[in-house]
């Protein structure tokens, strides 16, 4: 049982007691007042009245100590409080570097993304210079093939015509 619901069970306790011992103090207060020369109703009306103080006594003691309890509770409240607000700068501090770290390992990942992407650039790029010069040199190939045939072949044929107009100057000048 936790110390509020025992504070309640003998703050009922309490009323109860208090009530009837009020329905009591009510008619020795009035027998008394009727009946001021009767001991016996006098004896009644001190003993109730006596009674009473107790239980007004009694309810001013646990009244001082849940008061206690209550003052105690709110030094602890604020104790945790501030203890709470320590706690709480603290841990923005450390989220704000968890933040920061994730920052760096996701800026890192980032890095390594880029960097092979930029890799992966650089190898089709070197992959194209490579065909490109491949491409140049079959075409310079041909080209210079072609020409050097067409020179040769003008070559031969500016020769034959040479030997065929020596030839028939030849056979003109043996006609003379």
């Amino acid at each position: 049982m936790d110390y509020a619901e025992k504070n309640r069970e003998q703050i009922d306790i309490y009323k109860e007691q208090y009530a009837a011992l009020l329905d009591d103090y009510k008619e020795a207060f009035v027998a008394t007042h009727l009946y001021p020369a009767v001991e016996e109703y006098k004896q009644e009306f001190s003993s109730v009245k006596a009674k009473l103080e107790k239980i007004k006594a009694e309810l001013f003691a646990l009244l001082k100590t849940i008061q206690q309890k209550i003052q105690t509770v709110k030094q602890l409240l604020s104790q945790l409080n501030t203890s709470i607000v320590v706690n709480r700068k603290e841990n923005e501090n450390l989220v704000i570097k968890y933040q920061n770290i994730q920052g760096v390992k996701n800026g890192s990942t980032e890095m390594v993304m880029d960097s092979k992407t930029i890799y992966q650039k650089q190898y089709m790029e070197n992959w194209n210079l490579v065909l490109g010069i491949c491409i140049v040199l079959l075409v310079m190939y041909f080209v210079f093939s072609d020409s050097s045939r067409n020179r040769n072949q003008d070559r031969n044929q500016n020769q034959n015509r040479n030997q065929n107009q020596n030839r028939n100057q030849n056979q003109n000048q043996n006609q003379d």
